[in-house]
């Protein structure tokens, strides 16, 4: 995967911890900037179902915001 990382400060280990479980569940990840002043990566989900499979899938403490009919998930804390 080529290095998408736009933050300001270095990849964190949370945010490295997300993108692995993720990688290894062959989900996208992106960089996202929003809420809460979070940047950092993220998955976007279509139903509630898929965002409690990617919650069960990682250790990471996780937050998301409803985005229109979706979601997009991410890190708590970054």
């Amino acid at each position: 995967m080529e290095n998408l990382w736009k933050g300001d400060e270095p990849e964190s280990d949370t945010q490295k911890k997300f993108r692995k479980s993720m990688e290894k569940k062959s989900r996208d990840v992106e960089f996202y900037h929003g809420r809460w002043f979070y940047k950092g990566w993220a998955t976007r989900v279509d139903d509630f179902n898929e965002l409690q499979d990617v919650i069960r899938s990682t250790k990471v403490k996780l937050q998301y915001d409803q985005l229109g009919l979706g979601y997009i998930v991410y890190p708590q804390g970054g």
